[in-house]
């Protein structure tokens, strides 16, 4: 299935108001659907908690997590769904949803094709 994200106003990453991704994967948490999404190019985001003089460094991303905000909302029709986005770094990406934090953007999400 291929996605169009767009922004929410809530903190977007990319240069442009939407992008196209990919979902290689799913998994069920509580009832509800996490799907796992591609980020192709890769996002680089600069990042602090760094033990540098700046605090700064830069953080791949490659994939993320997508999840409805609410239960019973899927991404299977054009019209926009509202979701949570958490970012995934490289070394994460095969871990499962990170649940416990907050989400890195809330996106509106369509099916695309």
């Amino acid at each position: 299935m291929k996605l169009r994200l767009e922004d929410q106003g809530d903190g977007w990453f990319w240069d442009r108001p939407a992008i196209e991704v990919d979902v290689i994967g799913q998994t069920w948490v509580h009832s509800r659907p996490y799907y796992k999404i591609s980020l192709e190019p890769p996002l680089t985001r600069q990042e602090s908690g760094a033990p540098t003089q700046s605090g700064l460094h830069l953080e791949v991303y490659d994939a993320a997590w997508l999840s409805a905000r609410w239960v019973g909302h899927e991404f299977g029709s054009t019209h926009g769904t509202s979701a949570f986005l958490w970012l995934a770094r490289q070394e994460d990406e095969s871990g499962p949803p990170p649940l416990d934090a907050p989400p890195s953007a809330w996106v509106t999400c369509r099916q695309v094709g």
